[in-house]
């Protein structure tokens, strides 16, 4: 996304977040998988796209580094 819609490229060590992310525990997870289409007009054909869908509750001290990711996860991609 910030590749196409930011002037700055994302600068982050996933694999640091990766690690980090094994840390973190959930209290629940009410979470379904989520299909849908959308058009491309750059590929002039509909698409299939699916993805998880739902609410996770995270226990965890250090959420810091997630929370832009975990902004952006609240979007629906549908908009």
């Amino acid at each position: 996304m910030s590749t196409f819609h930011t002037d700055a490229p994302l600068q982050v060590d996933f694999a640091a977040l990766s690690r980090t992310s094994w840390t973190i525990q959930h209290r629940a997870a009410r979470l379904r998988w989520h299909e849908w289409v959308r058009y491309s007009s750059r590929q002039d054909a509909l698409l299939q796209m699916g993805g998880l869908a739902g609410e996770i509750e995270l226990d965890g001290a250090d959420l810091e580094p997630f929370w832009p990711y975990l902004w952006l996860g609240q979007v629906d991609a549908r908009r």
